[in-house]
């Protein structure tokens, strides 16, 4: 008959084991396509260069695995282009499942007098849900937001918590914790039973 420890020395290393299997089936990247920026009051050429500026600082983060333009053109014809029509929210996830990616990022840039507003949005493409929006107005030059804006709205997007993919952490804190409890019970099971101390009675003499 198993005793308890050996019961659970047994689930905890089944646990490490499709820990170890998860691990190894992943790069632990979110799969992502950034589609062209929709604008207004902006270039075509100023358009890329912004989409160009913003995938840059997501690549430097190595957060994600970004579609390449090639592949997004291969997949949808002039996806790869800038663009000044809108694209809604609700059509990212299909697309998404075309570009066969778990999500989609669609930035809007919107200049008037002097003045730009910017929004990001990224859509998960499994089930159209929107897991991050953010919108930022800013004040000042062109230069100032290819340089300065744009990427840190690119880093701010990948250090931002997504409730998408494998929890890494989850992962993580479960597996030191099969490690440990395995330690500990080795431990118990490893040490012998050390004899009771002696109880010293004395009779009182009389």
């Amino acid at each position: 008959m198993i005793s308890f420890g050996n019961f659970a020395i047994l689930i905890c290393t089944s646990l490490l084991f499709q820990v170890s299997g998860a691990l190894s089936q992943s790069d632990g990247k979110q799969s992502l396509a950034v589609l062209p920026f929709e604008t207004r009051g902006l270039s075509s050429e100023e358009g890329s260069r912004l989409r160009e500026r913003f995938v840059n600082a997501l690549i430097a983060t190595a957060r994600f695995r970004l579609v390449s333009d090639a592949a997004m053109a291969n997949s949808l014809p002039g996806a790869a282009e800038h663009r000044d029509t809108i694209i809604s929210i609700a059509t990212l996830s299909p697309l998404g499942k075309k570009l066969n990616v778990e999500s989609v990022v669609l930035v809007h840039v919107y200049r008037w007098n002097g003045r730009f507003a910017m929004i990001v949005s990224l859509v998960r493409s499994e089930d159209a849900q929107l897991l991050y929006s953010e919108r930022i107005d800013y004040s000042g030059e062109f230069s100032d937001l290819l340089e300065t804006i744009i990427p840190e709205q690119g880093r701010r997007l990948a250090s931002a918590r997504l409730d998408s993919g494998t929890r890494w952490d989850l992962v993580a804190v479960l597996g030191i914790a099969g490690v440990g409890l395995i330690l500990f019970i080795n431990r118990r099971l490893g040490r012998p039973n050390s004899p009771r101390p002696l109880q010293r009675t004395s009779d009182p003499i009389r």
